[in-house]
């Protein structure tokens, strides 16, 4: 059964066209993954979707009583009509999502009061409504939704404690994840998940992975993680050049037919350009020789040549980011020396007794749940935080080069080209405006403001920064949130191909 259908979907922002003519439809079961390089406008085909934004043509048919539930690329929540406070705690945040139940809860409350102090003839109709309203209360899941909603909390890393938490004292990512839970305990008819696994740690992305598979509506997910998309979806919407085109299958599958479409598509344009040219040609040759039948025979062909459906140029995606790290200086041998550090917020203790070397040329992965002190391990190296006890101990001539997760070590007031010059005031415009162009920030695109940007021009201007630092020390932290999937093969490549810094 159709849940879902967008017909020639047209939006434009002045002279500026995001999509154009986008069209496809989804059945009750079907999981999209929806790709294309940051920019294509994957967040603004969500946005026509949900009425967000009113397209400059075409239409979008939701049908009959089909629910929907979106989360947005930073898990934002929307107090409008003061629904949610900071004040509130994570736990009641998730009981919120569901102000019907609430609605019931107190409403029964009052009556079973009200059934207690009444004896006059209203006493019939409160046992009637009260009758009424408790069975649906029971049919619509009242029962179990305050635990259901502590049981997905916990799916999604919540502790017992970060439960009770206010949300203003939540971390960015701790808020998305409280964001991703309230949809998908609401199990909309079509949920829609802008970038769902950032934040996410190994464990909660595959019970993520195992929710959504077995998730019995539909799904439309953007998402730069083709690993993830490889595993959930069944179908694609590739977004590219302001087109939109529908594959049956998931990311790989999708990538070899758009690799044997594209082939074909411009071996047909290449042939049907030499047969225009062959004819143009004809119909000089026969113009040149001026001869009346000559004249009727260039016309004829004129005519045909004319009425020819021509195929457009075939046009390319656009060009991946580049980048090379380099390094400026040598260290010694021992690069990082970690000696019995400890590290802790109050009562709670984060890690102990912790210990290891990092010498040059090693890639140290650090994993773990989420909120096990990864992020507060990489601001102990960076000195950001004073460990609680123990030594951090750097080698000779090491210089390092950060990449924040939440990059924020922007100023969003500067321009982008501001950003990139200010840490490095002795380079040359040239030389700032090649390293920008690097990451496909070119012409206009250096004067917009930092604050301006998207998720994945902020990362790749803080990758910009990092590219001129010119470290022998590289710490990152989560680099692949909000990159997309030529920029994240592109950051692959070059920590595969790192000479030793």
């Amino acid at each position: 059964m159709l849940s879902i259908s967008v017909n020639n979907l047209c939006l434009s922002f002045g002279d500026r066209i995001i999509l154009d003519k986008v069209s496809f439809s989804l059945e009750e079961n079907d999981k999209l993954g929806i790709i294309g390089v940051n920019g294509s406008g994957k967040t603004s085909l969500f946005k026509l979707i949900t009425g967000e934004y009113t397209p400059n043509e075409g239409e979008v048919y939701i049908s009959k009583g089909k629910t929907i539930g979106v989360l947005s690329q930073y898990g934002a929540f929307s107090d409008e009509d003061g629904e949610y406070s900071d004040e509130d705690s994570a736990l009641e945040h998730m009981f919120l999502a569901f102000p019907e139940l609430l609605e019931a809860e107190r409403r029964l409350s009052e009556l079973e009061a009200l059934l207690q102090n009444t004896t006059d003839a209203n006493h019939g109709s409160y046992t009637s409504e009260y009758t009424t309203l408790h069975e649906r209360f029971i049919r619509d899941g009242g029962l179990e939704f305050r635990g259901r909603c502590a049981s997905i909390l916990s799916k999604l890393g919540f502790s017992d404690d970060d439960m009770k938490r206010a949300v203003k004292l939540l971390s960015g990512g701790q808020r998305t994840r409280l964001a991703l839970a309230i949809q998908l305990c609401r199990e909309p008819d079509i949920l829609m998940l802008d970038e769902p696994t950032n934040h996410l740690d190994i464990e909660t992305l595959a019970w993520l992975e195992s929710f959504l598979i077995q998730y019995k509506k539909c799904v439309m997910v953007i998402s730069h993680d083709r690993y993830f998309l490889d595993r959930v979806t069944n179908k694609t919407l590739a977004v590219e050049n302001r087109k939109a085109k529908l594959y049956n299958g998931n990311y790989t599958k999708s990538m070899e037919q758009r690799r044997i479409d594209r082939e074909i598509y411009e071996k047909h344009y290449k042939n049907q350009q030499k047969e225009i040219a062959r004819q143009e040609a004809y119909i000089a040759q026969q113009r040149a020789w001026n001869r009346e039948r000559n004249i009727i025979a260039a016309e004829s062909r004129l005519k045909l040549l004319e009425k020819m459906d021509k195929l457009d140029a075939p046009e390319y995606s656009p060009r991946a980011i580049r980048m090379k790290f380099t390094s400026s200086i040598t260290s010694g041998n021992d690069v990082v020396n970690i000696k019995s550090l400890s590290m802790g917020f109050g009562d709670k203790k984060l890690f102990s007794d912790l210990n290891f070397l990092v010498k040059k040329n090693d890639r140290l992965l650090i994993i773990g749940q989420n909120g096990c002190g990864k992020s507060t391990l990489i601001k102990l190296l960076m000195s950001k935080l004073s460990q609680t006890g123990g030594k951090i101990e750097y080698g000779y001539n090491v210089e390092i080069g950060y990449y924040d997760q939440e990059n924020q070590n922007l100023d969003d007031k500067n321009t982008v080209l501001e950003e990139l010059w200010s840490a490095y005031p002795t380079q040359t415009e040239q030389k700032i405006r090649g390293t920008l162009s690097w990451f496909n920030f070119f012409g206009e695109d250096v004067y917009k403001t930092v604050g301006m940007l998207s998720g994945g021009e902020r990362a790749r201007l803080t990758l910009s920064k990092l590219i001129l630092s010119h470290m022998n020390l590289l710490i990152l932290d989560e680099p692949t949130n909000h990159l997309d999937i030529d920029s994240r093969e592109a950051l692959e490549s070059a920590l595969e191909n790192l000479t030793a810094l």
